[in-house]
């Protein structure tokens, strides 16, 4: 019944004038699969603001941000991104660790637990929910983004939200970060998910 109706839906929704879709492997699926319909590729990006450079006296002064940014606990896992943090500051001893965002709806309670078993480290930041009009100054402040995720649903906003503030990326090493950085030319520095 789900296939029926995912297929039935899809039908309904390529009578449409004009269908938007984040990447062009999803266009390529429509295409092939459905063999009609309208469809375009419209880039995350388009949704931002104005690109603003990034203002490089706000990075590092006095402390160099990691910004991990999302909806998190189903494929977004801070788990590991915790573990590796220790190593970072052993190098880096002015580090510190800004986690924003809310949890994911399938997974409530998942950032209070890892806030309340981590509550001792001053040098790890958990701060909820961001208003929109809030995120500009966020990632002006960070000097790296971490994308800790074991898959993706599409195109990642957060990732053009990096593009966008000029703020460098490290993400999990998965196909739709892989095609969203080859399609889009966007630098990532992959690692192995899950690998600390």
């Amino acid at each position: 019944a789900y296939k029926v109706g995912g297929f039935i839906a899809t039908q309904m929704v390529l009578f449409a004038n004009s269908v938007s879709v984040m990447l062009p492997a999803y266009r390529n699926v429509l295409k092939e699969k459905y063999g009609r319909g309208a469809v375009y590729v419209r880039r995350h990006g388009i949704f931002s603001s104005r690109p603003e450079y990034p203002d490089f006296s706000k990075r590092g002064n006095p402390e160099q941000r990691i910004l991990a940014f999302g909806k998190w606990g189903t494929y977004k896992r801070l788990e590991p991104l915790l573990e590796a943090f220790d190593e970072v500051v052993e190098r880096c001893p002015e580090a510190r660790l800004v986690v924003a965002g809310t949890d994911h709806p399938k997974t409530p309670g998942y950032l209070q637990g890892l806030q309340q078993r981590y509550a001792h480290r001053k040098e790890i930041n958990f701060i909820g929910y961001i208003a929109e009009e809030e995120i500009p100054e966020l990632l002006q402040r960070s000097s790296i983004a971490v994308l800790p995720y074991t898959s993706s649903a599409g195109s990642s906003g957060i990732a053009h939200l990096a593009c966008t503030y000029g703020v460098p990326m490290v993400a999990s090493d998965i196909p739709d970060f892989r095609r969203l950085a080859d399609e889009e030319g966007i630098a990532i520095d992959f690692f192995t998910p899950g690998d600390i």
